[in-house]
């Protein structure tokens, strides 16, 4: 599909196994929702999850990639523990990882040749394709100039001038206002002048007061809409 989603299966959390607190079928879960779904057994099989990714493209849905992993793979005494969740291995069990994975135990921070080719050939198509996008970029700064600096303002965070034009102020008031209500009248008086601010909060408008007052529901076949 167009999104294609790794899960990462290792069954692990900081106070231990998960199943203490998570018995939920993820696939099935996600299978219910109409998604692609595929289980990869060995979460450490690059060949089988390049293989799975191919077979997600061709799937016009959405996908889902289920990867049973082993956290702290191939330590002798943490892995698949919560110990090797939320702190460092140490190095004998660092060095006893790098044993059983057939890795050099020095240099510390060891890249192979291969590897290190790899990202290096990564990054020169990084570079091309960027210098491709920036050309049509510049094209199209030439035919569309106003819709173009609007494009790299937003890109670039800058707010527009005059943005806080209108802003609201609330003065100390014994009645009070809550804060929903006053948030809404600033996201109004804030939406004229920022077209990229998006409201939003499932069914819960009436309530939170997020609605931007003359628009509609953001949808597929109204991606102009703002809510």
């Amino acid at each position: 599909g167009k999104i294609v989603f790794l899960y990462d299966d290792n069954r692990i959390s900081i106070d231990g196994s998960t199943d203490v607190a998570f018995t939920e079928n993820v696939g099935a879960r996600f299978e219910a929702y109409g998604w692609h779904t595929q289980h990869v057994d060995d979460g450490n099989d690059v060949d089988t999850i390049d293989k799975a990714i191919e077979e997600a493209k061709k799937d016009s849905r959405p996908s889902l990639i289920l990867c049973r992993t082993h956290i702290g793979y191939g330590a002798p005494n943490k892995q698949d523990t919560a110990a090797s969740h939320g702190s460092p291995l140490g190095d004998e069990e660092l060095d006893g990882a790098k044993k059983n994975l057939g890795w050099p135990t020095e240099p510390r921070f060891h890249v192979p040749d291969d590897v290190l080719k790899h990202f290096r050939e990564a990054v020169k198509r990084g570079a091309e394709i960027e210098t491709e996008w920036k050309s049509r970029l510049n094209d199209y700064r030439k035919a569309h100039p106003d819709l173009a600096a609007e494009l790299e303002r937003r890109m670039a965070g800058k707010l527009p001038d005059g943005w806080d034009t209108g802003l609201v102020s609330f003065p100390a008031d014994p009645k009070g206002l809550a804060t929903r209500a006053s948030s809404g009248k600033v996201i109004n008086a804030l939406a004229p002048h920022l077209p990229e601010l998006i409201g939003g909060s499932a069914d819960l408008t009436g309530s939170n007061k997020t609605w931007i007052d003359g628009s509609d529901s953001f949808q597929a076949d109204g991606p102009e809409n703002r809510n």
